[in-house]
């Protein structure tokens, strides 16, 4: 009687009486490939016992069978690095030994680890080589579990009706070997298809029906924790809270210790995300940070609804620097996401394959037709990751737009004002800065390294120093009030004398209105002040140097100052606060930069104006001298007359 024949328990007791070693090491790798779809923790150590034994005897085929059991007890656990290892090793020892079930074996199992890695093209490789061999020689499980894996390829490039096919496919097979933990994991998956269908109804019922198959047979495996996590992830949606507890509550009591990484990592995810619609938020950030301690490649698709969770939860704190540092990571991990969707080439490995296999020769026409279907695809999934990264830029202005000063605020304080605000992208590295102390109105003009979202993250950098300096510490001198903006910024960014980390910073102008004592202080950091006054211009310089950045040689964070403008608040003086990006547009007849000269020649055009008409007349002309030509920069002119 073959080992495989023997239950678990029949082979623990024939474990129990044999003496001989080579034999022992052959039942205890049985022993661990049974038990690997419903403990796989003893599963894997038992499979170890047996490697440390083989290795001893220089067993080769006991070697090969134990790494590659490990394999597999690795790949569900998470662990992928080991699991490729042992991948690699197992396929290479059972090519020695020619053993051609082996090496499918092995193929099917790094076809599965390259999948959760996001190595797609590498998965596909594996996979179709095994299903190849498998078909040449009749070996129905190594079909079926290739035909599953590339279901879950499928499945992660959204070809859900293929993906649907093979897991089918797979199902009908392990029906017929009557594999009762592979058909869970095939009703398991297709459940989970309806999922991100957002058939949740239609997903319950697929996971039920692994359940009762799990539950029949009295087998708690990995897939019986997944499906109650995933129920609850249903009911969420659907929801219903109550029951989406109840089914992560079951799924987590399975789950002892937390060993299978994946669904602790959703059910923390999804109790987090409840608790903060229930605005309980520290249970949310609670939840949230133990779902981002799970370390592990696999994760990766599911990263970037957690980083977004945690900018809604940072939002929710009132907390926008934070909330934008998480938008950043959501959006960068989304972008990766799409990137590693190698769909044009897994077309073009599979037709390759089924070429081979059916032995078709195909025409110049027909090779046409598929490269131009093929690239019909990959522009769709282009447009998709275009409109999604739009989407989450669009989140990103949101956080942005929500801490900026409010407008009706500095209207009702500074009724003769403006701001033209233009950013070059949905979000800008240009930022307008207002606050007041007693009787002094203290407003700025900032432009940060950079502009869309790098020059965002600066903007929130920005904006968080400038409240705590003025709204909390009450400074009003502008000098002082960039002194220490620049000392918060060099700190934030890890900008230290001669271990500088990054070099971004600020260019700025910065204006106290004192109305009581009839002044006006400024200061600036590279960027000036205009004053226009009986039809003259007046340019106060700011300081040769930025907020943060590159440091004068022997010189100190601390030792960087400002310097205070101070002049009498005379009335209907018009001043003008600005960045760089007005001026220096390209455009005109010669396409070039506007430069500063020509920008003040508009302010005193159109100075006589009242404000919101220079509002518009400044946009005008720089409208018209930009012309057909992009924006090349972001837009921020202030006028306020006194």
């Amino acid at each position: 009687m073959q080992l495989k024949n023997f239950t678990s328990k029949e082979l623990e007791e024939k474990l129990a009486v044999t003496t001989d070693l080579v034999e022992r090491i052959d039942i205890l790798n049985e022993l661990a490939w049974k038990l690997n779809g419903t403990d796989t923790v003893r599963s894997l150590e038992i499979a170890k016992k047996a490697l440390e034994q083989s290795t001893q005897l220089n067993y080769l085929k006991g070697i090969a069978n134990s790494r590659l059991v490990c394999g597999y007890c690795n790949l569900v656990l998470m662990n992928m690095e080991e699991s490729i290892l042992d991948g690699n090793k197992s396929f290479t020892l059972f090519n020695e030994l020619n053993d051609p079930i082996g090496k499918i074996q092995s193929l099917n199992l790094l076809g599965a680890c390259y999948f959760r890695t996001g190595e797609f093209e590498k998965s596909v490789t594996h996979l179709l080589s095994s299903l190849e061999k498998s078909e040449q020689i009749g070996y129905k499980l190594g079909i079926a579990s290739a035909s599953g894996n590339l279901g879950n390829i499928y499945s992660g490039l959204e070809e859900y009706e293929k993906s649907v096919g093979y897991y089918q496919e797979a199902l009908k097979m392990y029906i017929d070997e009557d594999d009762i933990v592979r058909q869970a994991s095939c009703l398991s998956n297709i459940g989970s298809i309806s999922y991100q269908k957002n058939d949740f109804k239609k997903a319950i019922e697929f996971f039920i029906k692994s359940t009762e198959l799990s539950k029949d047979k009295k087998i708690e495996s990995p897939i019986l924790i997944n499906d109650y996590t995933r129920m609850g992830e249903c009911y969420f949606k659907l929801g219903d809270f109550s029951k989406a507890k109840n089914y992560i509550s079951k799924g987590l009591d399975r789950n002892k210790d937390n060993f299978y990484i994946q669904p602790y990592f959703r059910a923390m995810h999804i109790l987090g995300s409840m608790a903060l619609i229930e605005n309980n938020i520290d249970t949310a950030f609670d939840y949230f940070t133990k779902a981002l301690q799970q370390k592990n490649a696999s994760l990766q698709y599911t990263l970037p609804e957690l980083y977004e969770s945690f900018a809604n939860l940072y939002m929710q704190k009132k907390d926008p620097q934070n909330a934008l540092n998480f938008y950043i990571k959501f959006h960068e991990a989304i972008k990766k996401r799409h990137e590693s969707k190698s769909d044009k080439r897994l077309k073009s490995i599979e037709l390759e394959h089924l070429s081979k296999v059916a032995e078709i020769e195909k025409s110049k026409n027909n090779e046409l037709q598929m490269a131009n279907e093929i690239l019909k695809k990959q522009n769709l999934l282009i447009e998709a990751q275009k409109e999604k990264m739009i989407e989450s830029i669009t989140y990103a202005q949101r956080i942005q737009q929500s801490v900026f000063p409010d407008k009706n605020e500095i209207k009702k304080l500074l009724p003769n004002s403006f701001i033209y605000y233009q950013p070059k992208d949905i979000v800008s590295g240009d930022f307008y800065w207002f606050s007041h102390v007693d009787h002094k109105l203290i407003i700025a003009a900032i432009d940060c390294t950079g502009h869309g979202i790098p020059g965002a993250f600066m903007s929130l950098i920005g904006n968080t120093i400038l409240n705590q300096i003025v709204n909390e510490k009450q400074e009003t001198s502008p000098a002082k009030i960039l002194r220490l903006l620049n000392i918060g910024v060099s700190a934030a960014l890890k900008q230290e004398k001669g271990e500088i980390s990054s070099q971004d910073g600020m260019d700025m102008s910065l204006c106290v209105i004192d109305n009581i004592n009839k002044e006006i202080q400024f200061a600036g950091a590279l960027n000036p002040l205009y004053i226009i006054n009986d039809g003259q211009i007046e340019i106060i310089k700011g300081n040769n140097y930025s907020i943060g950045g590159s440091l004068i040689k022997e010189e100190s964070v601390e030792q960087r100052k400002f310097t205070n403008h101070s002049f009498p608040l005379k009335k209907g003086s018009c001043i003008y606060l600005f960045t760089d990006g007005y001026f220096d547009q390209f455009g005109g007849e010669q396409r070039k930069k506007m430069g500063s000269q020509r920008f003040r020649e508009i302010l005193l055009q159109y100075h006589n104006l009242p404000m919101e008409q220079q509002r518009e007349a400044i946009i005008k002309e720089f409208e018209q001298w930009k012309g057909q030509n992009s924006q090349i920069d972001d837009v921020l002119v202030i006028g306020i007359r006194l």
